[in-house]
C-alpha cells in the first residue's frame, strides 16, 4: 500500500488534464521525498495518478484555493460553516510502465510519452519519489555507461538540487532549437551545453561545435581561470576572427554566384556560367597537360606534312624571336610557354630534348624560305618524331582517364582562377555572342560593372583578394572542423597561415584537433553575411555528404542570431539563398552526422521549413505575443498551460521540451564561468566614470572614408 504517498483525489478528468482536489492533511503543501523536505502543489512540480500497475505522471501548471460551505440540517436553523478547499490542474504528460527488459529478461521501470489510460475520478493521486523522477528522467546509478550519452545542462526550479539531463544523441540527432529574448541566457546555455560535454565527458575527445558568432560574443566564454587565476586556460577552441577572416572566391557554386551578381536569367547569367566554367578549365592542371599534350600531336604532324611535301626544312631555332618561324617552330614556343604553368610532377623535358634534335638537325632558312633536309639528317628527324609519338601514346593512355573525369568541370567545381581572368573571359564570351546579337555587350554592361564595383569595394576583400594555393579547400576545411590545417602549410602560401600559428602559441593550445571553432562575422559587412554564411554552411554540408562511411565525422553547427540569415520572408536572393542551404541541412544533415543547433530571439521570423526539422527545443523568455502564438503552433504537443509560462521565466531559467527529455521540464541553467560576452552596455556605469574617454573620431571616420 502506498497511503503514505496520497495527497489527494481526482475530480475531474478531460482528455489531457486532470483536477486534483488535496486532501486535508496535504494542504500544507508540503511532503518527504527525495531525502528532503519539499513542496507538492506548486507550479511545475510533478505528481503520480496510479492506474493498476501503471502510473500516470502529472505536471502541476495550476493551483487553487477557495471557500466552501456546508448546510447543517440538523438543526432547523441554518449555519453556514467555511472549509478551505484546495486544488491542483496537472497536465497528464506521460505513464511510468513495467516492461520486460530484453537484455535481462527481467521486468524494468520505464516512462513513456504520451497518455494511453486515463484515471476514474476519485482516483488516489500521489507524491512522487526520487526513484519515479529518476525513471522519468533516465538518470541511472549502476553504471557510468547508461549515463555516457546524458549532460547535465542544469538544475530544476522545483527541486534545486536535482540535476536537469538531456540526451545529446537525440538532442544533436534531430536537430535543435534554443530560443527567447534578449538578454534571457540563450548564448549562455549555448555555452552551458558545449561546456557541459568537453568538462564532464574527458572522454569525448571528438567531439567538435562550429560556432556562427554574429556578435563576437563566444571567444570569452570558453576560457577557465587556473589555480592561480594570474592567466586564462583556453579550452582547444580556434577562432576565425573577421579581421583575418579569407573565403577564397573559387569556392562558390552556381547558385553562390548568383546570389552574389544578381545576374539576369536571359542573357547575363549563360554568359556568366559559361566564362566561370571556362576560366576554371583553363586552371585545372590536368586539362593544361592534356592541351600540352595535344599541342604537341599538332607540332609532330605538321612537322610531318613538311616532310611529306618535300619542304624538308623545319627551321633553325627554338630559341629565335616568334616572328617568322615556320607553324611548327611557333608552336614549339607556346611550349615553351605553356611547360612554365604545368605542375612538377609532369615531364615534359624529354619532348622538348626530341625537338631540339629535330630542330638543331634542320638547316637554316634561306631568304625566308626552309631548305629541304639532308639525306643523312632526315633519318635523324624521323627517329625522333617516332619517340615523341610514343611518349604521346604512354601520357595519354594515362591521362586520358582522369580527362573525361574533368570533362564535368562546372561552375560548382571549386577550381582555382583569378577574378581578373573572369573579367577578361566574359569579354571573350561578349565577343563571341555579339556575332549573333549585337545587343548583348549592352545588356552585359551592368553585370560587369557590378563585378567590378565588388573587386574595388574593400568590403569583399576577404573574398576576392585570395592567391590561388595548393590544396585550399581542404586547408580551409580543416580549419572549420578543427583538424589541424598546418598540414598544408609546407612549402605553401596560405592566407591564414601566420594568425593561426600566432593564436595557437599565444593560447598555447593544441592544434591536433580544436573541440570549437569559432567564425567571427561581427566585423562583416551585413550586405554579405547571407552570402558568407550560405557558402560555409554548403560547403560544410557537401564535405560530410562525401565522407565514407556515412555520418562517422559528426559535427554540430551553431547558428547564433539565425533569423538574420535564414528567415521565413527573404527580401533578396542573397537571403532565399542562404534559407535554402540551411533548409536542405535540415532537411538531410542528420543523415551525414551534421546537427542543426539553431539560437534566435526571434521564432516567429525563422523558416519554416528548418523549425518543423527541429526535435528538440530550450525555450527562454519569450514576451512578444506573435513569437509566443507561433511557438504554441510549432510545439502544439506541449500543453498550452506550460508555454504560457515563457513571458514570466526569470532570466537563465528554461523550459525544455522534445526528444531530449522524457517530459517537459524547467530548469534552471548551470552556471558558467565566464560567460559570453553578451552584456548590453552599462549606461549609468560608463556616463559615471571620472576616466571616461569618447571615440577617437578621426581615426573612426578615415577608415570609415577610406572603406576600410
Amino acid at each position: 500500500m502506498q497511503s503514505h504517498r496520497r495527497i489527494g483525489k481526482v475530480v475531474s478528468v478531460n482528455s489531457y488534464s486532470a483536477i486534483i482536489e488535496l486532501d486535508k492533511d496535504a494542504q500544507s503543501f508540503v511532503k518527504n521525498s527525495f531525502a528532503e523536505t519539499h513542496k507538492i502543489g506548486i507550479i511545475n512540480s510533478y505528481v503520480i495518478i496510479p492506474i493498476g500497475a501503471d502510473k500516470i505522471v502529472g505536471i502541476v501548471t495550476k493551483v487553487n484555493m477557495f471557500e466552501d460551505s456546508e448546510l447543517n440540517y440538523k438543526t432547523t436553523s441554518t449555519v453556514v460553516l467555511p472549509k478551505s478547499k484546495r486544488t491542483m490542474t496537472v497536465t497528464m504528460i506521460g505513464s511510468i510502465v513495467s516492461k520486460t527488459n530484453n537484455e535481462s529478461q527481467g521486468k524494468e521501470s520505464k516512462f513513456e510519452y504520451g497518455i494511453i489510460g486515463y484515471p476514474s475520478l476519485d482516483n488516489e493521486v500521489w507524491s512522487i519519489t526520487e526513484d519515479e523522477l529518476n525513471i522519468i528522467f533516465k538518470i541511472s546509478k549502476e553504471s557510468d555507461d547508461k549515463n555516457k550519452k546524458f549532460i547535465n545542462i542544469g538544475t530544476s526550479t522545483v527541486f534545486p538540487d536535482y540535476p536537469v539531463v538531456i540526451d545529446m544523441d537525440k538532442f544533436f540527432g534531430k536537430h535543435a532549437a534554443i530560443l527567447g529574448n534578449t538578454g534571457s541566457g540563450k548564448s549562455c546555455t549555448v555555452t552551458a551545453i558545449i561546456r557541459s560535454i568537453l568538462e564532464d565527458k574527458p572522454e569525448m575527445k571528438n567531439a567538435h561545435f562550429i560556432i556562427f558568432d554574429t556578435n563576437n560574443e563566444y571567444e570569452s566564454a570558453f576560457q577557465a581561470s587556473n589555480v592561480e587565476g594570474d592567466k586564462r586556460d583556453y579550452f582547444n577552441q580556434i577562432v576565425v576572427r573577421s579581421d583575418w577572416f579569407k573565403l577564397p572566391h573559387w569556392f562558390m557554386n552556381t547558385q553562390d554566384f548568383d546570389a552574389l551578381f544578381t545576374p539576369s536569367e536571359q542573357v547575363q547569367r549563360p554568359i556568366l556560367h559559361n566564362a566561370i566554367t571556362k576560366v576554371k578549365e583553363n586552371y585545372s592542371e590536368d586539362i593544361k597537360r592534356f592541351n600540352f599534350l595535344d599541342l604537341i600531336k599538332n607540332c609532330v604532324t605538321r612537322i610531318k606534312i613538311l616532310l611529306e611535301e618535300g619542304r624538308g626544312a623545319i627551321g633553325t631555332s627554338i630559341h629565335e624571336d616568334a616572328e617568322g618561324l615556320t607553324e611548327a617552330e611557333f608552336d614549339a614556343v607556346e611550349l615553351i610557354i605553356a611547360v612554365q604553368e604545368i605542375n612538377k610532377d609532369f615531364d615534359p623535358q624529354r619532348y622538348f630534348d626530341a625537338f631540339k634534335i629535330i630542330f638543331d638537325n634542320t638547316p637554316p632558312k634561306e631568304n625566308g624560305y626552309p631548305q629541304r633536309l639532308t639525306s643523312s639528317k632526315e633519318p635523324i628527324v624521323r627517329s625522333e618524331l617516332l619517340k615523341i609519338e610514343s611518349y604521346l601514346e604512354e601520357d595519354q593512355k594515362k591521362i586520358r582517364p582522369v580527362i573525361e573525369k574533368k570533362r564535368n568541370l562546372s561552375v560548382d567545381s571549386p577550381t582555382p582562377f583569378k577574378m581578373i581572368d573572369l573579367i577578361n573571359m566574359i569579354e571573350e564570351e561578349i565577343k563571341e555572342q555579339s556575332i549573333h546579337d549585337t545587343r548583348v555587350r549592352s545588356n552585359m554592361g551592368t553585370l560587369l560593372m557590378r563585378i567590378e564595383r565588388m573587386l574595388k569595394d574593400a568590403r569583399y576583400d576577404f573574398l576576392f583578394k585570395n592567391d590561388d594555393f595548393s590544396n585550399s579547400l581542404a586547408s580551409f576545411l580543416r580549419l572549420i572542423f578543427g583538424e589541424d590545417p598546418s598540414k598544408n602549410f609546407k612549402d605553401n602560401s596560405i592566407p591564414w597561415q601566420n594568425q593561426y600559428e600566432e593564436q595557437i602559441e599565444k593560447n598555447n593550445i593544441s592544434k591536433n584537433k580544436h573541440n570549437v571553432t569559432i567564425i567571427d562575422f561581427s566585423a562583416i559587412a551585413s550586405e554579405v553575411l547571407e552570402n558568407i554564411t550560405s557558402i560555409i554552411g554548403r560547403l560544410i554540408f557537401e564535405f560530410t555528404q562525401s565522407i565514407n562511411p556515412r555520418g562517422s565525422f559528426p559535427v554540430v553547427l551553431i547558428l547564433e542570431e539565425a533569423h538574420h540569415y535564414i528567415p521565413e520572408n527573404a527580401i533578396s536572393e542573397r537571403q532565399t539563398r542562404a534559407r535554402h542551404v540551411f533548409e536542405k541541412i535540415a532537411k538531410e544533415g542528420r543523415k551525414f552526422g551534421l546537427s542543426l543547433l539553431i539560437a534566435s530571439q526571434r521564432p516567429s521570423e525563422l523558416s519554416k521549413t528548418i523549425m518543423a526539422q527541429c526535435n528538440s527545443f530550450i525555450v527562454h523568455r519569450i514576451q512578444n505575443p506573435e513569437d509566443q502564438q507561433y511557438f504554441k503552433s510549432v510545439i502544439s504537443s506541449v500543453s498550452h498551460d506550460l508555454l504560457n509560462q515563457l513571458p514570466a521565466l526569470p532570466q537563465q531559467s528554461a523550459i525544455v521540451m522534445g526528444d531530449c527529455v522524457t517530459a517537459p521540464i524547467q530548469v534552471t541553467i548551470r552556471v558558467v564561468e565566464p560567460i559570453p560576452d553578451s552584456n548590453d552596455p552599462k549606461f549609468s556605469k560608463i556616463w559615471s566614470d571620472p576616466d571616461f574617454e569618447a571615440p577617437d573620431f578621426e581615426e573612426i571616420c578615415k577608415k570609415w572614408e577610406n572603406g576600410e
